[in-house]
């Protein structure tokens, strides 16, 4: 068996010169200074991959907040390629390569307000070219970001899916994620913090409660919330 791009080409990947990155329900990570290798485990779904048309959908967009997608690869014997090549099996993905980013764990509460609203004023950008593209945007959350000293990037896409209903409820959905995206973001930066339950709270009840419409802007409905405050611990502190 070897790894094989969409073309039928043979892609060389040497885990054993890699890193061990993390991994969850369905697939493992790898790294070296440049590439991630994400490897799906065998017993994923292939409901849970990404698959050849969405890989392709999502690479073709290039924003640095998300991430570059590199090359897609199914693990194949020569039979299976024959069958691939003669178009008698579809392609059947089992990783994907892209590029690494490094986390720099930046604490968003303890910044300026600016770095949360610069950085979401261009996510909400990216949210909107998906929701152009009738990409639905599932799953952003702390864990599936990189927080770095400028830039917060999306580097999970595995469960965007392609949206087949009206593109008005596509643009409410996609605003809610970005909202949720936020809580998970401020919920992770505040663990440990010896007023966590009462952050979490005024989170839920306050900083995320807004009514969203296809035309809201969330950028600006955060900023409204954060703008008399210089950073955003002071915001869920303040009586």
């Amino acid at each position: 068996m070897a790894y094989y791009n969409e073309l039928g080409k043979k892609v060389s990947i040497d885990k054993g010169k890699m890193q061990y990155l993390n991994c969850g329900k369905c697939a493992g990570v790898f790294h070296d200074e440049n590439t991630i290798f994400k490897e799906y485990f065998p017993n994923t779904p292939y409901r849970n991959r990404l698959s050849l048309d969405m890989f392709k959908l999502l690479k073709s967009i290039y924003n640095k907040h998300f991430i570059e997608l590199y090359s897609i690869l199914s693990d194949m014997d020569f039979n299976e390629l024959l069958f691939y090549k003669f178009r008698r099996i579809p392609f059947s993905t089992t990783a994907y390569t892209a590029k690494y980013y490094s986390d720099n764990a930046e604490n968003p509460l303890y910044e300026s307000i600016d770095y949360t609203l610069d950085n979401f004023y261009e996510l909400e950008k990216l949210f909107t070219t998906f929701t152009e593209n009738k990409i639905t945007v599932n799953d952003v959350k702390r864990e599936n970001s990189i927080l770095g000293k400028n830039n917060i990037v999306i580097v999970d896409p595995d469960c965007f899916s392609i949206a087949h209903y009206d593109s008005s409820l596509l643009a409410i959905d996609n605003k809610i994620e970005l909202l949720m995206l936020l809580r998970s973001i401020y919920i992770a930066s505040a663990k440990g913090h010896p007023n966590y339950k009462e952050i979490k709270k005024k989170m839920n009840a306050e900083l995320i409660a807004i009514a969203v419409d296809e035309n809201t802007n969330i950028t600006s409905e955060i900023a409204k919330k954060l703008k008399y405050v210089k950073r955003p611990i002071d915001y869920f502190l303040k009586k």
